[in-house]
């Protein structure tokens, strides 16, 4: 789980998805 440095409602959404 590659988390980026940008904590956002948006990446995280994105995050959940790619997993």
């Amino acid at each position: 789980m590659a988390v980026p440095k940008k904590r956002t409602s948006a990446s995280k959404k994105r995050i959940r998805k790619n997993c």
